[in-house]
């Protein structure tokens, strides 16, 4: 026993983990986890006892539970127990059903990942393995455009240098490739199966975490010890690119690898209502009870005063003591639980079978709903639950994703400034098309000049966007592709192309383009990469002697570094800067300067002299970098389009509208985030924007303080917005900053989060989610979003470029971030509303029908008696009350869709709970008490001193209950009526149905004939003829209608003639036609309306890529220009 406690305390303080290459007995000794991942709820051994758990926790359920047993005792049950079972049966079955095609959809999805197939070494033999199969220590093969299947140390790639590039889409929703490179001791077993399969290293490195951007670890070969970090690490998802095949070692498998430790176990969502509900039904069950508690206390002193003195009549029962005293309480407690069943009507289990009916059919409405259907790829809007629908009324805070969510991920070259002059502006009279596979341009001036060839400064702009960057080429089918860093660089290279200036191929050395149909090759001297603080990049060329500068990078940038005579062309660029910034356009400057052989040889040779030092490497070779990028002559600049979604812009200035509060979380750079939040109109140019863009606590600590002073200095936190970066929000998110972080974040207008990873956006998600105690929306389109998708109350996938991982964790999906706009502010208003009226008066109808069977127990003895016909009992929540609020639930709209979404200020009534809260909650319960006691009441005295015209009295318990019952179901009914808005024939035609429903029933219930054929000796026999005939009943039942439901539309016509509230307005300005109305217009249209003729700061509008350059890898030899000719891999494939 002192063994295995000790084997167990050492296995779970480990702080590494190590594998073994080729050693399959050591590694399973370790009990690393397979490959094979799940992220369903349920299994077929846990589903019934889990699901069942996790329905009755849902208290309502295990009320019924309870009822039900007690029903099955004889002594305390006046009612039949089969329809409580059956009904209890339904609603589990149902939910049941519905949780378990949601779970097998997952299990599917996960079928399909697992069964992946990969080549992975064995006996020296490549063999396709499914990915669910692979385990940790395996040497597995990866091809091109392939996913990586686990966490995998590269050992060899196709290049001879070991170097490989990658796509990380599926992590950080970054589509720009990134480099990753094996060792190089290991570089030289290359593909060589023989050498791969005697490869015996050992790799010690850290515990299975979620950081995405850091490993460490060491790996250990030939008794030499080698280092390893994030570079040498393949992540799962991850996607090879523009590499023939690479091998790595899996060290970390299935839930294990990072990707999984980002993605968070799916949760059994319940929305506020849901919330709500419990809260108001405990309330009832403790009101139940004191009302039975009661009700026992009055028996038991009717039974010691009364009741005991007729026993020869009214006989206790055997067991009941014969004592007086002990008797009567014995006796009140029988009559107690008697009561509690007599009276669970109060919350009928109806009620929830009715709920998921109508949630059923909302949830239908949306994948049905036309306008939501994205016809270029043939999606269509799905609810993938049924239980959530009204929250989409309710939300507060919207947390989405940029790339693939927001944007399309494709950057377009729209205009360009050459020397002062703008192209791309487009007028009728130069209206233009030029367009190829991947280009469009419409401006016929630039291409007359690039025709007419007498502007050398066109040739230079455009030979510049052509040379002047690290994209590498593949040539795939006799096409050239471009793979680019970051997507900017690409629609540069790409536009380049079409106006006759095609980058071809590069060397370490050269590079060469077709320019004019003439190939020429230029000598590459230098690369001055990118990197976040210089913000531009050069490359110096040399052709017939000339040496050539060419820069790109940010305006602020390149104008301190231009020519003094530059300072005219530069004061016209700029207006073009703000024209086009004032577009959302993404924008660059462009520069050049030739240089004299003997400066540049100079400058050479000190660069040469600082890459080599070994004191203040970088630093050196920054102040000869700014030495050179100096005195230079402005070409123009560039305006990319990174294209946004359709309707975005248009469909956050409503959600903004509606009071949403919309965050961006993103994993890409904070200048792209800052672009994207400027075009889709997250910022504006009267917000104060405040960065958050630092690497240490304290740093993170004090830029905070900062940002508080600012806050409280302007008063005006609404019109702030923040900026922050992964590397600082690690820092805000810890528990000594989190809620000072959560307090200034909230009072911003808009948060944009960039750099971050998956678990953060998770983090930030709950953060909210959990200290405002606000609804949140998460919003997302790939694998990175899973985690923030499942954590948020919504959450919403699309279906985009980055497959389904996000859609198949979502709650609902859509093909386009707009159609978000409707989904909220129609079906999510739409499904609040209904479903909060339902509530209201399925509450108010089931209090006046109960309440009558209290006032009755003081007139029965406290005997348990039910005032109304068993059938009647039993078919009240079913036939006679339950069809029009099913149609009021499903059918009922208080304005059209197109009003919902050209008011949307009207949706802030969900997030305030309005329509259903405790207030509503207990106005329901008193009008239906008040209504209870009125119908009894007056009843009663209506009918007690009545007679039938042959004089005999109509007294009697069946004609009272038919006469209560009867009024009960039209009083309901046309209250019922009067909460409905959307009048339809459907609604017309089940109100009056049900109403003509229940006297038919009672009619032929009541009716001599089923006594005669069927020898029925049935009570109520003959009770509604004798009724129905007698003007009493008749008079009575106008009386009680008209006190009950005269004062209800009078109360709505005095309310809406003079105390009308904002969907009153709505909804006389849709019936009116009075669309420019001023009274519906709030400042917050009128604000956003302005937005438009809004100009802001052209500083941040370039992108590159966040990551250093791939210049030194080019000068290098590293990154060569590929083929499609293919490596062998191997002859012995199976």
């Amino acid at each position: 026993m002192r063994k295995c406690l000790c084997c167990k305390k050492n296995k779970t303080t480990a702080s590494t983990r190590v594998v073994r290459a080729n050693d399959i007995v050591f590694n399973r000794t370790q009990k690393y986890k397979n490959n094979r991942i799940s992220t369903t709820k349920y299994n077929i051994v846990t589903f019934l006892p889990k699901n069942l758990f996790e329905q009755f926790r849902r208290l309502a359920n295990a009320f019924f539970l309870f009822l039900l047993i007690l029903l099955y005792i004889p002594q305390i049950s006046s009612l039949q127990p089969i329809s409580t079972l059956l009904s209890l049966i339904f609603v589990l079955a149902v939910t049941a059903i519905k949780d378990a095609v949601d779970d097998i959809a997952r299990y599917r999805s996960d079928r399909q990942i697992n069964n992946r197939r990969v080549k992975v070494l064995v006996d020296r033999e490549l063999v396709d393995k499914y990915w669910k199969d692979i385990q940790v220590g395996d040497i597995v093969q990866i091809e091109n455009n392939a996913f990586t299947p686990a966490d995998v140390i590269l050992i060899s790639t196709s290049e001879p240098n070991g170097l490989c590039l990658i796509e990380t889409a599926d992590l950080d929703g970054e589509t720009n490739l990134k480099p990753r490179e094996a060792l190089e001791v290991t570089v030289g077993i290359q593909n060589d199966l023989e050498k791969l399969s005697n490869f015996n290293a050992k790799i010690e490195c850290e515990l299975p975490n979620d950081n995405l951007r850091r490993f460490e670890g060491n790996l250990t070969w030939n008794e030499q010890i080698y280092p390893l970090k994030n570079d040498n690490l393949l992540l799962r998802g991850t996607r090879l690119r523009n590499t023939q095949w690479a091998f790595g070692i899996v060290c970390y498998a299935g839930r294990d690898t990072k990707l999984m430790q980002n993605s968070g176990k799916p949760k059994f969502k319940r929305t506020k209502i849901d919330h709500w509900l419990n809260k108001i039904i405990i309330g009832i069950f403790v009101f139940l009870f004191v009302v039975c508690l009661i009700i026992a206390v009055c028996s038991a002193f009717w039974e010691y005063r009364t009741g005991s003195r007729f026993r020869a009549y009214l006989p206790w029962e055997t067991f009941i003591s014969p004592t007086v005293q002990t008797g009567a309480i014995q006796m009140a407690a029988l009559k107690f639980f008697s009561y509690v069943i007599l009276l669970n009507t109060v919350v009928p289990i109806s009620l929830y079978i009715s709920i998921e009916f109508i949630r059923f059919l909302q949830s239908k409405w949306i994948d049905w709903d036309i306008r939501m259907y994205y016809e270029p790829s043939n999606i269509q809007a799905q609810a993938r639950t049924a239980s959530l629908n009204e929250e989409l009324g309710q939300i507060q805070y919207i947390f989405s994703d940029k790339t693939g969510t927001l944007t399309q991920n494709v950057m377009t070259f729209k205009k360009c400034s050459i020397r002062g002059k703008l192209y791309g502006d487009v007028g009728i009279e130069n209206s233009y098309v030029r367009q190829d596979s991947h280009f469009v341009w419409n401006d016929r001036n630039l291409i007359d000049a690039i025709e007419g060839n007498k502007d050398d400064d066109i040739n230079h702009f455009f030979i510049l966007l052509a040379l002047c960057h690290t994209v590498m080429t593949e040539e795939m089918d006799g096409k050239i592709t471009y793979q680019a860093q970051s997507p900017d660089e690409n629609a540069l290279v790409t536009a380049a192309r079409a106006f006759g200036f095609e980058f071809m191929s590069r060397t370490q050395s050269s590079i060469t383009g077709r320019f004019r149909n003439q190939v020429q090759t230029f000598d590459l001297l230098n690369i001055l990469d990118f990197n976040n603080y210089r913000k531009r990049m050069s490359v110096i060329i040399q052709k017939q002697g000339k040496i050539i500068l060419y820069c790109k990078g940010a305006d602020s940038v390149i104008k301190q570094r231009l020519a003094s005579s530059e300072s005219d062309i530069m004061a016209v660029t700029d207006d073009h800067l703000h024209k086009v910034a004032t577009e959302g356009l993404r924008t660059l400057c462009l520069a050049w300067k030739e240089l004299s052989e003997g400066e540049y040889r100079k400058w050479a040779k000190q660069l040469k002299l600082a890459t080599t030092s070994m004191q203040r490497r970088e630093e050196q070779i920054d102040q000869l970098y700014e030495g050179i990028e100096k005195n230079m002559k402005l070409l123009g600049m560039t305006a990319i389009e990174d294209k946004l979604q359709d309707g975005v812009p248009e469909c956050i200035e409503k959600l903004t509208s509606a009071q949403i509060k919309i965050w961006m979380l993103t994993g890409d750079k904070i200048e792209t985030a800052e672009n994207v939040g400027f075009s889709c109109r997250l910022l504006t140019n009267e917000m104060m924007i405040h960065k958050i863009d630092v690497d240490t606590e304290d740093e993170v600590a004090n830029a905070l303080e900062r940002f508080r002073a600012d806050i409280e200095k302007m008063n005006l936190p609404q019109s702030y917005s923040l900026l922050i970066t992964g590397s600082a929000l690690l820092h805000a998110l810890s528990d000594g900053l989190k809620l000072t972080f959560l307090e200034l974040s909230t009072q911003c207008k808009t948060v944009i989060c960039c750099r971050v990873t998956p678990l953060q956006k998770a983090q930030v998600v709950e953060l909210i989610k959990k200290n405002q105690q606000v609804i949140t929306l998460a919003i997302g389109d790939g694998a990175n979003d899973v985690s923030m998708i499942q954590k948020a109350h919504i959450g919403v996938g699309i279906s985009g470029q980055e497959g389904r991982q996000a859609v198949l964790a979502s709650d609902y999906s859509i093909g386009q971030f707009r159609y978000l706009e409707r989904l909220l502010l129609v079906h999510g208003r739409w499904s609040y509303i209904r479903i909060s009226k339902f509530l209201r008066y399925f509450f108010y109808k089931n209090f006046a029908f109960t309440f009558c069977q209290f006032w009755f127990a003081f007139y029965c003895g406290f005997s348990a008696q039910t005032i109304f016909d068993p059938f009647f009992v039993t078919t009240y929540n079913i036939f006679f009350t339950t069809c029009p609020v099913l149609v009021l639930g499903v059918l009922d709209q208080d304005i059209s869709a197109n009003h919902s979404i050209s008011r949307p200020h009207l949706y802030t009534a969900g997030q305030k709970d309005q329509y259903f809260n405790r207030k509503v909650f207990i106005e329901c319960a008193t009008h239906g008490l008040i209504t209870s006691c009125i119908i009894f009441f007056f009843s009663y005295l209506c009918l007690c001193f009545t007679t039938l015209p042959s004089g005999a009295p109509v007294t009697d318990v069946q004609s009272f209950g038919f006469m209560v019952a009867t009024i009960l179901v039209i009083v309901v009914n046309t209250e019922n009526a009067i909460e409905m808005w959307y009048w339809s024939g459907i609604y017309i035609f089940i109100l009056f149905g049900t109403i003509t429903l229940h006297f038919i029933f009672h009619f032929i219930m009541y009716s001599t004939v089923l006594r005669l054929n069927l020898k029925i000796n049935y009570a109520y026999v003959g009770v509604a003829q004798i009724c129905l005939g007698n003007l009493t009943f008749w008079l009575t039942l106008i009386l009680i209608c008209a006190i009950l439901i005269l004062p209800a539309i009078a109360r709505e016509f005095f309310r809406i003639r003079f105390m009308p509230n904002e969907t009153d307005r709505a909804r006389l300005i849709q019936k009116f036609c009075l669309r420019g109305k001023k009274n519906a217009v709030t400042p917050m249209d009128r604000e956003l309306r302005q937005r438009t003729a809004s100009v802001r700061s052209t500083t941040s509008g370039y992108a590159f890529s966040q990551e250093k350059g791939f210049g030194s890898m080019i000068t290098s030899g590293t990154l060569r220009t590929k083929s499609t000719e293919k490596t062998p891999s191997s002859q012995h494939q199976t």
